[in-house]
């Protein structure tokens, strides 16, 4: 366990709204400090992150990209390190995903091959396997997601400043171990050289007394950033990528010898202008050293993050003062903008933390984690999601801020704030401004105007920020949203001109793309800055991004082609402006930046052009959603209750228009025609087969790798298309045709409303050793009250592949008729008995063996009961499981069943904006720990009894271990509500 003081569990155990926020901000403006926190503790900052890494995480199964390789890293000492004996080697070696399981299987070797006694230990865990789209090729995602990035320590000794050569060997057992590690700090220096020379900080700023250069192609893979492409490897970029490094010494004031004296190119950027600093300075230069293994770019990406972390206000500094609220708005700010402490109102654009996150992972140095909830706090409370007038930038920063903390606390509060997030952006994306036609820009009134626009730039910061939330949690209707957003960049964001044809010597470009600053969302184009191109020329580069990502992830061809030949125009204009700021003139530099910070909003994220582009020129690359969410290792037993994490896929073609109910939507159902759309997701295929089919003349033939998605097919419903229904119904046949032992296919429907995110779903079992065709008539209830989003059916390989199997006469149907009693797999027929598991669901002799899970209090209750003398009353704190009613079955006990029916009727009695209740009925089979579920939903603002129905279809062949019926707070709470007339049976 490697800590600094406290739990992030408790980092941010109350997070309010905003409004209520700010007007408590109001209310107590004067009060001092000390009386805040008596009366408002919630507004108390815990700045501790705590990691649990661990050495080995075997125990979470086997991991899939556990390949031998040998990446080089070359050992530049500082020259304090030269001619002084033998020094301590210590940095952060990241790994990627799904590569390392334990660190025993590192080893480290010279030039010559030998192996070099070492010490390694675990810096991070990988939270989950990222969306395979997201890595390199060759990587699997599945399976064990591993470690994120190591401590290696060994010795050396450097007799000159000339750079040593080692290896670092993955998947190999090491057989060399130091057993004790040398406190990272001794291993550090003091910077003295470069802009840090003549500084007057009140702190050293510190760096490696050896740097570690890690090769550029092996990082490239190891998903610091998410899709980080090489340098100098794409004809298009050739410009950009020399100008990334040419710039970056101008950036830090390096010119080689050559006289800088004009007084506007002398910036001080370490006691200047905050503005130097904006878009994640040091993390620009950390980029750079990613994609082209440059040693000085890691060199001043990692000073420039240790005197960044130095400039944010720390807990203990804000606590000395008692002024208004300086302990809520001063912790995790920025000094060097924020130069007053006590101000009430500070700007947190300039919080962030994903350099911090990516400078503890290459030096293992956990000064940055202390940093880390700090930057989180200020962010949060600044920047509010619901907000009609917060720019992109803005949001951006939320939730990359927040989603880079998350990576490595998991903190359950703050993926709640980040589903939110992207939830708001969502649907500010698919809700039309003013009645207007959707347009996939992220439309808002920004500069206090009442127009309806965007800025085509600070979309870039926003598109960058969801793909690493893609990366992190995984959210699949996020590549629908780059996609959108790009297509909102190329229809309203972007004009031609020749303004700038005369701008360099014997360059002329005429009809040069350009995007605009602020973009008028409807109507005619043009541009609200009123800056006709002069202010946002520079911003070429940047705009260029969400446009490649929309071609990265596009599913249409024709578009793909459009985005791609405009992201190529977009950065033609910025080779063009690279040509205007070279300029050889006396007392100046070479290569211009003016203004300084936009050497970071043009090359902070300019690798993932790169990746795109290699991608797509090198390959047929299109897109497909396929359902590739991160998926936790399964425990082996896991607690009641536990949910379930598992996003649907969304598919980005257009939505189709709204259908029939009790219309099936697979229109070939007996695939006489194809494979009706359905598609393969993950390792495999899905093709049409005339061999030994399951009935007529043609099956679905589904071919699946290990542990991924074999076929998969969705139907998606329009933005308030009314589409609703009481039941959704999956029926098939199925049949194995090959598998390995103890493996087995998920069949699976799943429902998603319009409101929410949440998941609805109810699955069977194709077992692995099956050798006859098996029926599947699987009920999920429905809320028909409430329109759909998308509803879909699924195959999940559990277990190693391949596994072939058969489908056919598949249907998926909406029904809003009553479900029927019973909908067993395989059987019409009534069942034959039922087990009633709440003896007391009336609640009339106390709670009847429900109890309190999480925060809050089950008790029983005669004030307005919802029926009979009795309910029960449900208390229940943010985020936890209120009323939980368990019956665990002995082993072998034979029980089994059709079909599990859960009956309640509830109503809220108090809750917070926006939060609902999930009324679930899960299940467990003796024979695994897969969990099956089915879940409906209680609103917060509901004020009527609600009477649920959920019907999940079971295995009858298969013993039960156990069932249970379970409530869950989504949101923030209080939240009290009632429950009564409860029943959970089992059809046998």
């Amino acid at each position: 366990m490697n800590s600094i003081s406290g739990s992030s569990d408790e980092s941010f155990q109350f997070i309010f709204s905003r409004n209520l926020t700010e007007k408590i901000k109001r209310f107590l403006k004067g009060v001092s400090a000390t009386l805040v926190l008596i009366f408002f503790p919630f507004l108390e900052v815990n700045a501790s992150l705590s990691l649990d890494a661990g050495n080995d995480l075997g125990a979470n199964g086997l991991a899939s990209n556990t390949f031998e390789q040998s990446v080089s890293i070359d050992l530049h000492p500082n020259m304090e390190a030269v001619g002084q004996g033998v020094q301590t080697v210590s940095f952060g070696f990241p790994l990627p995903p799904g590569t390392i399981i334990s660190t025993s299987q590192i080893v480290v070797v010279d030039e010559n091959d030998q192996e070099v006694p070492a010490y390694v230990r675990s810096l991070a865990g990988w939270n989950a396997m990222p969306p395979v789209s997201l890595l390199c090729d060759g990587y699997q995602s599945s399976g064990n997601p591993g470690i994120r990035s190591v401590l290696i320590q060994f010795e050396s000794q450097f007799d000159s400043g000339e750079a040593k050569s080692f290896s670092i060997l993955l998947n190999r057992t090491r057989q060399l171990t130091i057993d004790s590690e040398v406190d990272i700090h001794t291993t550090l220096v003091e910077v003295g050289d470069g802009i840090y020379a003549d500084h007057n900080l009140a702190y050293r700023i510190l760096e490696p007394g050896v740097l570690a250069a890690i090769e550029p192609q092996y990082l490239s893979c190891t998903n610091l950033t998410t899709l980080a492409g090489e340098s100098n490897k794409n004809p298009d970029m050739n410009a950009t990528d020399q100008a990334q490094n040419n710039f970056f010494y101008t950036a830090v004031q390096e010119y080689f010898g050559r006289v800088v004296d004009n007084p506007d190119d002398i910036h001080d950027f370490v006691n200047g202008s905050a503005a130097y600093w904006l878009y994640d300075r040091p993390q620009t230069f950390l980029n750079g050293y990613l994609r082209s293994g440059n040693v000085d770019q890691l060199r001043e990406g990692l000073r420039a993050a240790n005197h960044y972390r130095n400039e944010i206000y720390t807990k203990e500094e804000c606590d000395e003062k008692t002024t208004l609220l300086s302990v809520y708005d001063c912790p995790g700010f920025f000094k060097a903008k924020n130069t007053d402490i006590a101000a009430p109102y500070k700007d947190s654009k300039y919080s962030y933390s994903e350099s911090l996150v990516t400078a503890y992972l290459l030096t293992g140095d956990e000064g940055y984690l202390a940093n880390i909830p700090l930057v989180t706090h200020a962010v949060m409370e600044n920047v509010n999601f619901d907000s009609d007038t917060a720019t992109e930038r803005h949001r951006a920063n939320g939730l990359l801020t927040t989603v880079m903390d998350y990576e490595l606390s998991r903190d359950k509060n703050l993926l709640a704030y980040i589903n939110n997030a992207i939830d708001q952006l969502y649907a500010r994306q698919k809700i039309a401004l003013d009645g207007v036609t959707v347009n996939g820009c992220f439309n808002y009134s920004p500069e206090e105007t009442d127009v309806d626009s965007f800025s085509p730039w600070m979309s870039s910061l926003l598109a960058n920020a969801l793909l690493r939330a893609y990366q992190v949690v995984g959210d699949n209707r996020i590549p629908e949203m780059l996609v959108d957003l790009a297509q909102c960049e190329v229809d309203r964001a972007l004009f031609r001109t020749d303004i700038f044809i005369s701008d360099v010597v014997n360059d002329p470009f005429p009809n040069m793309l350009v995007p605009y600053y602020i973009a008028q969302s409807y109507g005619e184009k043009r541009d609200l800055d009123g800056g006709e191109g002069w202010s946002s020329v520079e911003h070429a580069i940047d705009v260029a991004l969400p446009i490649a990502l929309g071609a990265y992830f596009s599913t249409d061809a024709v578009q793909q082609a459009v985005f791609l030949e405009t992201t190529r125009d977009l950065l033609k204009t910025h080779d063009y402006r690279i040509r205007y700021w070279t300029r050889d003139y006396s007392g100046r530099p070479l290569f211009r930046l003016a203004p300084p910070r936009k050497y970071s909003w043009q090359y902070k994220n300019v690798g993932t052009i790169s990746w795109v582009l290699d991608k797509l020129d090198n390959s047929d690359w299109l897109f497909v959603a396929p359902d590739e969410t991160p998926v936790e290792p399964v425990p082996v037993d896991p607690a009641p209750g536990s949910s379930s994490v598992d996003p649907a896929p969304i598919d980005p073609v257009a939505v189709a228009p709204a259908p029939l109910v009790g219309v099936n939507f697979i229109a070939d159902d007996q695939f006489d025609h194809g494979v009706d759309n359905f598609i393969a997701a993950g390792v495999g295929q899905v093709t049409q087969t005339q061999e030994s089919p399951l009935s007529g003349v043609n099956s679905l033939l589904v071919e699946v790798g290990s542990w991924s998605k074999g076929a998969v097919f969705t139907k998606n419903f329009a933005w308030n298309s009314g589409v609703s229904g009481k039941i959704l119904k999956l029926e098939a046949k199925a049949k194995v045709i090959s598998a390995e032992s103890g493996a087995h296919i998920n069949i699976c429907a799943v429902a998603y409303y319009q409101d929410n995110s949440e998941r609805f779903e109810i699955c069977d079992i194709l077992e692995g050793d099956s050798t006859t065709v098996k029926s599947f008539s699987l009920v999920l209830a429905l809320d028909n009250a409430k329109q759909l989003s998308r509803v879909y059916f699924y195959t999940q390989l559990i277990g190693n592949g391949p596994s072939k199997f058969l489908l056919d006469e598949v249907s998926l149907l909406l029904s809003d008729g009553e479900e029927p009693e019973t909908d067993a797999p395989g059987s019409e027929a009534e069942p034959s008995s039922t087990i009633h598991f709440i003896m007391d669901g009336a609640f009339d002799n106390g709670v009847s063996e429900f109890v309190a899970a999480g925060v809050g209090q089950v008790t029983q209750t005669q004030e307005s009961p919802l029926s009979g003398a009795n309910s029960l009353l449900v208390e229940v704190g943010s985020w936890s499981k209120g009323a939980v009613f368990t019956n665990n079955f002995t082993w072998n006990s034979g029980v089994s069943g059709k079909m599990l029916k859960l009956e309640a009727k509830a109503k809220v009695i108090s809750a917070e904006n926006g939060t609902h209740i999930n009324i679930c009925a899960v299940a467990y089979y003796q024979d695994n720990s897969e969990r099956f579920e089915t879940c409906n939903i209680l609103e917060g603002d509901s004020t009527t009894v609600k009477s649920f129905s959920l019907v999940l279809a079971l295995d009858n062949t298969k013993q039960l271990s156990r069932v249970y019926f379970y409530t869950q707070l989504i949101g923030y709470g209080p939240f009290d509500f009632l429950l009564d007339d409860s029943s959970l049976l089992l059809a046998q």
